[in-house]
């Protein structure tokens, strides 16, 4: 959890809640989770699903945990694309930006980077649940942001692994 994250959404509060459990996600690319959505897996083979650090190629440029956008905390997962395109134009989930439009990211080696992700979707009120867990890149400073992220998500698998 964020030491500075207060913050409650109006129906949080109205049903009494005094805190959040958490405020950040897991990579979903690190660990034994699998990610569908909508029934379609987006586990991306080609890339490495590690679960032990000896199988992450870069730990100071994999990202470990971020901040997680209050109103769309979901499965404890962050999934990002690992190969940004322009088909995967799209945010699954949505990061924090409760530090003046930035969140805080950790890494596998330990360190930690404030990231800014620029303004729009990212910084809107939307729930998980409204229909809009995919958001597209409303600015350019998103688009910079999430091509940022996935760069430092996943490694390809190497011609000889299985």
């Amino acid at each position: 959890m964020c030491p500075a994250d207060r913050y409650l959404s109006p129906s949080q509060r109205q049903a009494g809640w005094t805190a959040r459990t958490r405020s950040v996600a897991l990579n979903a690319f690190l660990g034994g989770s699998s990610v569908v959505v909508s029934g379609i897996n987006l586990e991306h083979e080609d890339f490495v699903h590690a679960q032990k650090v000896s199988e992450i190629a870069r730990p100071t440029s994999t990202f470990l945990f971020l901040d997680e956008h209050p109103n769309h905390l979901d499965d404890g997962n962050f999934f990002m694309h690992p190969e940004f395109s322009q088909r995967l134009r799209h945010w699954h989930d949505i990061p924090g930006t409760g530090h003046n439009g930035s969140g805080c990211v950790s890494f596998v080696d330990g360190h930690v980077e404030a990231h800014y992700w620029g303004v729009g979707v990212i910084n809107s009120s939307m729930t998980y649940g409204d229909g809009l867990a995919a958001p597209t890149f409303e600015t350019a400073a998103e688009k910079v942001g999430a091509e940022w992220l996935s760069q430092r998500t996943a490694d390809k698998k190497s011609q000889n692994e299985p």
